[in-house]
Parts: C-alpha cells; structure tokens; sequence
C-alpha cells in the first residue's frame, strides 16, 4: 500500500482505544459506523490515509458534537452515530474533495443499523490561479472552458473582478480555451500550469484585423434563479442551420456575452434547461442582424406554458366531478380516444388533458401559447367545443361550462335460437382503443337497453354467460343526428376441432 504524505500541523488522530472497546459502547439506538475514503489508481481503489473527517449528524447546530477524526492507514474511519440516520461527513483535509461533484467537501450518508459501512471515492485537487486579459489591458468577462487530457470539458465563468482560482483534479493536465467576447479581438489557449509550480497562468488575447460583433443577451421574463439554455445560430435557408455559439444552464438573471461572430442574420434561441422547466418546453426566439464593432443587446422573451380554467356544471347549476377538458395542436387529435389517465398534459403535438374536480373546477396548465379549440365532456353528458387564446405565462378563464345530460341509447338485438329467454349474457361497452365504459353488466333475454350515454363512438362486447359461444363485438358511433344505435348479434356455436388422432 503506498504512503502518503504525513499529516500537517493541527491534524486530530482518530482514538483507537475507543475502537477497541467499541463493542462496549454500542446501545441499541447507535451503530458503529464505517467510512473508507478512497482514490482511483487506474483501474485500483487505494485507500486514503490521513485524511481529516468531521461527522455532523442531521439537523446539528453549533453547540451540537461533532467528531473530528482522521483515516488510517487504510483509508478507514469508524465512528459512533445513531441508526436510522441522515450523517453529513465533511473533508477537512483543503487539497482534497470528493469525487462526482464541483467543489464538493462534504457528503451526506443515510446510515442503516444493518448495514453501517461506505466507501467514497476522493480526489487530490490543485489550484491554479487564472488571469486573461485583452490586449489593450482590459480584463475578460465571459465564459470559457477548461478541458482535460482525458475526459469532459468544464464550462466556467470570469469576471472582471479579479484574477479566477480553479480547483481542479490533480491528476490530470487541464487547457483552458478562451473565445473572445469583443469585437476585434481572438481568442486563445492556454496550458495550466498548478500553484506549486513554475510559470504563471496568463493569457492575453490579442487583436485581430477580422470584422466581427458580439451579443449580449438578455432575458426579460423569466423567474429569478432559473437556469436556460442559447444557442445562437447562422441564420440560412437551410433546415439544418450552423450553431457557433451556445451554453447550458446559464443563469437567466445574467447577460451572456457570445463569442466574436462574423456580421450577418443570425437566430437568437433561449430555452428553460431542464434543471428549470421540469420537462416543459419553454423557448424564445429572436433573428437578429450582427454589426461589425459593436456589442449588441439582444432580449428575448420566453413564450412561457399558459393554461385555462373553466367551472364545468350541468343544467341545473351542479358541479359535475371529472369532467374532461382537453385540446390539442395535432391535426390527428380524436378526443373520443384519450385514454382515462390521471390529469396532465403530455409533449408538444399530443394530447393534453385534466379533470374537473369536486367542485366542478378544471385547470389545464402546461399549454402552448396561441389560439387552440378546447373539448368538454363527461360521461353521461353531451360534448361541447370551445375556443381560448392561451396567453404566454398566463391563465385564460373559460367561465361556466355547461353540459347537458346525454341522451345517447343504444340497443342490444340477440340472434340465438338455441338459448332460452331466461339466459344471462355480460355486455361490456368501451371506446375504441381508450377503455372501459360500462363493465360486465349482465341482462337476461335477448334484447337490453343501455342509456344516458355521451354522443361518441362505441365498442359494444357481448358473451353468453353459460358459456361456449366466444364473445362478439361491434363498434358503434352515436351522433346528434343518430343518437339511438340498434346492434344486432348472431350468436353461433364455433366449429368443433378435430381429434388429434
């Protein structure tokens, strides 16, 4: 096993009497716990020894204990904490952090009394501290990316404050790239070189005879801590247009400044990142005409999901509960076959739908912004259409929806020589491709009425109950013109197999 370095002034060592008579001190409500805190060697795990590691139990203050301790030889700390709990161990070694996170020096465990033990993965960090300027002494602002030999690159931010200090992953060699972010000027690369060595990590950006513009984008109207996504493209007649520029996850209260583009027509797209819009497509778009030399504000306004809310009632000023309003922008929309799911809406281009509740209230949120033509119905009702303007982050009232009792029959006709008229048969009524409507409802003869039906298509199911006749079934589609459908069924006994012999 190799050593490490040996521990720095003011490092607390772990109590190994304590350990050894941790068997003693266990109470029903602790457990002894085991931390092994380890860094990847290649394809190896290696223990870390002494690394410092303070244990916070969940929902400590100040005054609360803590314990200080410090890893072995193996890279192992064992502790006292209490089962069932939420344990927060923090690094507090400087150079080191743990492994799967920026900047992460602590770590929450949930430790289970049957199973008190853990390995973390670590990293050694390095410093290195960061100055890029223009040439005309200016300091950058903006964004730029630092890389590793092997791996994903890193975006990261500078200001004009002052000079950046990186930590980052020690075993590795990193490159920062810088593109500019004013007019007349290029970019530039640049080898880091860590703190403890020599050389010094500058970078200037020098000017160039090239015409070229920046945008500053901006964005007016989305929520305070939101992240988005730009991108900035070639504007072309081509489907597929060149991207240039682009970032995820920027803070949208901030102006990002793109890189030095050519003049020209280019798209401008801002869009909620996932980390802001929980899955919800929200985007701005604006074409703009770069200018040589200058910075140029762009702001965007994200067309934010809209809903509607309406009162669903009935002819007598009733609530009326789980009434459907839906509406769609897909051509194909065929509301009679929306599946009875829980409300929501689904993606652009499906179908999206909520549910009235106790009190008759229905909201459907999630909407494109534009003008759309919205369905009620309830079972048992009759269907109404409407149309609403969604507006951008906004909500448009639909007021009283009122739907009138259906009137929609439909009747059963049996063909079946060969049972009698007090035999049962099960109907069960479905829309197509959607579902259950009416469930195994059973009629004795051989004609039967089901009523109060809503005006939509039908799939009517019959089986003879004594069995031997295989089920039958007919789709059927009442109308405002044919509200009243008459289905007809001629039973006959199936075919007998042949023997297998």
């Amino acid at each position: 096993m190799p050593l490490r370095p040996p521990l720095q002034d003011g490092d607390v060592a772990a109590n190994n009497d304590a350990r050894q008579t941790l068997g003693e001190l266990l109470s029903p409500d602790t457990t002894s716990f085991t931390v092994t805190l380890f860094e990847y060697e290649g394809a190896s795990k290696i223990g870390v020894p002494g690394l410092v590691v303070e244990f916070q139990e969940e929902g400590h203050t100040q005054n609360s204990p803590q314990q200080v301790l410090r890893t072995d030889e193996v890279g192992q700390v064992v502790t006292l904490v209490p089962s069932d709990s939420t344990v927060r161990i923090v690094l507090k070694s400087s150079s080191w952090r743990f492994v799967g996170r920026p900047y992460a020096t602590s770590k929450d465990v949930y430790v289970k009394g049957e199973s008190a033990e853990r390995a973390l993965p670590v990293e050694r960090i390095s410093e290195f501290t960061v100055d890029v300027t223009y040439e005309d002494g200016r300091r950058y602002s903006g964004v730029a990316s630092v890389s590793p030999d092997t791996g994903v690159p890193h975006a990261l931010s500078f200001s004009e404050d002052g000079s950046s200090v990186l930590a980052l992953p020690a075993h590795k060699k990193w490159t920062l790239h810088v593109s500019s972010r004013r007019p007349g000027f290029g970019g530039g690369v640049l080898a880091l070189k860590s703190e403890d060595s020599e050389g010094s990590n500058t970078l200037v950006l020098a000017r160039v005879q090239i015409d070229s513009g920046v945008f500053e984008v901006q964005c007016d109207n989305v929520a305070e801590g939101s992240l988005v996504d730009i991108r900035i493209s070639a504007r072309t007649d081509s489907v597929s247009a060149m991207t240039l520029d682009e970032i995820s996850n920027w803070p949208a209260n901030l102006p990002y400044f793109s890189t030095a583009l050519a003049p020209g027509a280019y798209d401008v797209r801002v869009q909620l990142s996932e980390h802001s819009s929980d899955g919800k497509t929200t985007i701005g778009l604006e074409v703009v005409e770069l200018v040589t030399g200058q910075t140029q504000t762009v702001r965007v306004r994200l067309a934010l999901p809209g809903s509607i809310r309406a009162v669903v009632v009935d002819q007598h000023n009733q609530p009326i509960v789980k009434a459907r309003l839906a509406y769609s922008n897909s051509t194909h929309f065929n509301w009679d076959w929306t599946r009875d799911e829980p409300p929501g809406s689904q993606s652009d281009g499906s179908d999206a739908y909520a549910f009235s509740d106790v009190n008759g209230v229905v909201v459907l949120t999630g909407l494109s912004n534009g003008s759309f033509e919205f369905i009620c119905h309830a079972e048992g009702y009759g269907q109404v259409s409407l149309t609403a303007v969604v507006p951008s982050g906004g909500e448009y009232d639909l007021g009283m929806i009122i739907l009138a009792a259906a009137v929609g029959k439909i009747r059963i006709e049996i063909e079946h020589p060969e049972a009698a008229e007090s035999d049962e048969y099960e109907v069960t009524l479905l829309k197509p491709l959607a579902g259950i409507v009416r469930s195994a409802e059973r009629f004795k003869g051989k004609s039967h009425v089901i009523g109060e039906l809503a005006l939509l298509p039908y799939v009517v199911s019959i089986r003879y109950v004594a069995g031997g006749y295989g089920a039958y079934a007919k789709q059927i589609t009442l109308t405002a013109d044919t509200p009243e459908a008459i289905v007809k069924f001629v039973m006959r006994r199936p075919p007998l197999k042949p023997d297998d012999d």
